[in-house]
């Protein structure tokens, strides 16, 4: 399956997309679930991708649903895309493994940006846990994570009212359903889990059924609503200055959720260092 993978991702960057490699992998998914070797990756760009190219249809309709994502997702790419310890920027010391999972982690972030300077509609929800975990590990994640908020994004605050950056708190109600659930990638009309998760007795696999889909969305979105008390971020000062308070701040117990594989999910629930 990487291997299929990484051919599909390496011909779509080399600016020849060719469908066959990826058919076998996505029909061994529907079981057995994406593997962590650029296939969860890939599958999760191609939700951005069939979003943002549905968008002029919805915006006949009046359609205004909005794409959810939970956690870093995205915005912990770079660590997929580090060289090997010690070998500065060469990236050909990557072994094949990491090569997939970078050319996976850089084309969900091409994904994103397209989906973003298309206009389309975001609700970003990321776990206070999982900032306090990254950010106390090493204060350099600080401006890290601003610097790929802002990459990812274009500015903050974004060209479009409805692309938000929500840090969903520990005082709210429902933080720890929140905690609970998987990172995930939701757009209207389908959605990926970031680990395999066996849903309502169903395969081991990625994809949210629509009754899943509905009720992680509903979540994320009421998570995501002013009156619940979540952290939108208005611009690049307010989350530098809110990160160098979780650096600083003693004694962190971070509660970090570990469910599934968490591929996505950063730092806070995985075995690598500075996202």
């Amino acid at each position: 399956m990487r291997d299929l993978t990484g051919t599909w991702l390496g011909l779509y960057f080399l600016g020849t997309p060719f469908p066959h490699p990826w058919e076998p992998v996505a029909r061994h998914a529907e079981r057995n679930g994406y593997d962590r070797d650029g296939g969860i990756f890939k599958a999760a760009g191609d939700v951005y991708r069939s979003a943002r190219r549905a968008l002029p249809s919805r915006a006949n309709r009046g359609d205004t649903m909005p794409l959810t994502l939970l956690d870093l997702g995205p915005l912990a790419y770079r660590q997929f895309v580090k060289p090997a310890e010690g070998r500065g920027d060469d990236l050909s010391a990557m072994d094949l493994s990491a090569t997939v999972r970078a050319l996976g982690a850089c084309y969900e972030m091409l994904q994103l940006r397209l989906y973003i300077r298309a206009g389309g509609p975001i609700e970003h929800v990321i776990l206070e846990d999982t900032l306090r975990a990254l950010v106390h590990k090493d204060a350099n994640n600080v401006l890290e994570l601003v610097d790929l908020a802002r990459h990812a994004y274009g500015s903050l605050p974004a060209k479009s009212s409805c692309q938000t950056i929500t840090i969903a708190l520990r005082s709210q109600v429902a933080y720890g359903q929140l905690k609970q659930m998987p990172g995930c990638v939701l757009a209207p009309h389908e959605g990926v889990y970031r680990s395999r998760v066996k849903a309502n007795g169903g395969p081991n696999g990625n994809r949210l059924p629509e009754d899943q889909r509905n009720l992680y969305r509903d979540a994320l979105l009421e998570a995501a609503a002013p009156t619940t008390g979540g952290h939108k971020f208005g611009n690049e000062v307010e989350l530098r200055e809110y990160l160098v308070q979780l650096h600083n701040a003693p004694g962190i117990d971070t509660g970090a959720n570990t469910n599934g594989e968490n591929a996505g999910r950063g730092p806070a629930a995985s075995d690598s260092g500075a996202i």
